[in-house]
């Protein structure tokens, strides 16, 4: 109607006729169509490959090559500069990604199965939320299937979200792989972020700056060992957002598994095959934020000699799960290269992914 309305107006006041005036602006429109299909080509084609397995449980196959180095290069240190930097080269500056900065807190541990196959388990503890894996197999580095939020990004089922059926909000979802916060490479090296309550933390020794949440997406494309990762980490003064930290969960198919902090100028690497959200490095916030979880993971472990079926593994994370705030459980083989996804706790509805 208010195209038809100034196509009249328009028509009135220049004395050429609406017919005229019609195909001009069909032509605009044609040519808008044409600029928006050119300009966002890579990611429409992304949007083709996005699946939808449940209400709030998406799939999506990133065929496309990631700009690690451009993003590592750019010195990211905030979750402000990532979103900006995403927006600027991703979405060629305009803003469709957003950032909610709810807090969150997880999980994991690693065991070795009955056959020898080492099970890495992550409980995702946030808010409600929506969930996409994203699977990705770079040219240069290893495939990998990988966990991401998008409730973080603003995409969800809430009052104040996009949806994620719409075209905009899986427009937003190809944005993803940056952001993913738990996953498996097929090298065999599976990584998780969890968060400490203890303040930011920004690292200044005149190493390049490495934002936390970008870490994750560089160590599964390009890592395939713990020592691989912990190498790569010491390369860079590490910076987190958010008014808090994070530590990072790394184990491999070796069954070595490791808790990365950072504290002042100095990374820390600590060898446990579980963590919650409690620090673990000896020193002055040792033990802080520390609650029931931790102990249940650990004697659940030492009780089994560290040797847990799948079923076992994903009844240990519903043992630690946080009721209505986890909202997805993961068990990923690291020597299979899959993953079998639960979302709110549903432990009898797993959602496979990878090799069977």
């Amino acid at each position: 109607m208010l195209l038809a309305s100034v196509i009249f107006w328009v028509s009135a006041f220049s004395r050429k006729s609406a017919i005229k005036i019609s195909l001009v602006f069909a032509g605009i429109i044609v040519l808008l169509a044409v600029a928006l299909i050119v300009i966002f080509f890579k990611q429409i084609g992304l949007m083709s490959n996005i699946r939808k397995d449940v209400e709030g449980v998406y799939y999506m196959e990133y065929d496309k090559e990631l700009k690690l180095d451009d993003m590592l290069a750019a010195g990211i240190t905030s979750d402000e500069e990532l979103l900006e930097w995403i927006n600027k080269n991703e979405f060629h500056g305009m803003g469709f990604v957003t950032l909610d900065k709810e807090r969150y807190g997880c999980s994991s541990f690693a065991a070795k199965s009955p056959d020898g196959d080492i099970l890495f388990g992550r409980n995702f503890d946030y808010p409600e939320t929506d969930t996409v894996m994203v699977y990705m197999n770079p040219e240069n580095g290893y495939a990998s299937y990988a966990m991401a939020d998008l409730a973080v990004i603003g995409v969800g089922r809430g009052p104040d979200e996009i949806d994620p059926d719409s075209p905009i909000g899986k427009l937003i979802m190809t944005s993803t792989p940056y952001l993913v916060c738990d996953g498996v490479n097929e090298a065999g090296l599976g990584i998780s972020n969890l968060e400490l309550d203890i303040g930011e933390l920004h690292q200044d020794t005149g190493r390049p700056d490495l934002f936390i949440y970008t870490a994750l997406r560089v160590i599964l494309d390009r890592c395939a060992t713990v020592d691989e990762a912990i190498a790569f980490l010491d390369q860079y003064d590490i910076h987190t957002h958010n008014d808090v930290r994070q530590h990072l969960f790394i184990t491999d198919k070796s069954g070595r598994a490791v808790v990365v902090e950072w504290f002042d100028d100095k990374m820390y690497v600590n060898e446990l095959n579980a963590v919650t959200n409690s620090v673990l490095t000896p020193g002055d916030h040792y033990g802080e934020e520390s609650d029931w979880r931790l102990d249940v993971l650990l004697e659940e472990l030492s009780d089994n000699n560290n040797v847990l079926t799948h079923d076992q593994a994903r009844d240990l994370l519903d043992a630690v799960s946080q009721g209505s705030y986890t909202e997805w459980s993961a068990v990923y083989d690291l020597n299979s290269f899959s993953v079998d996804v639960y979302v709110d706790c549903h432990y009898d509805h797993p959602y496979h992914y990878g090799q069977n």
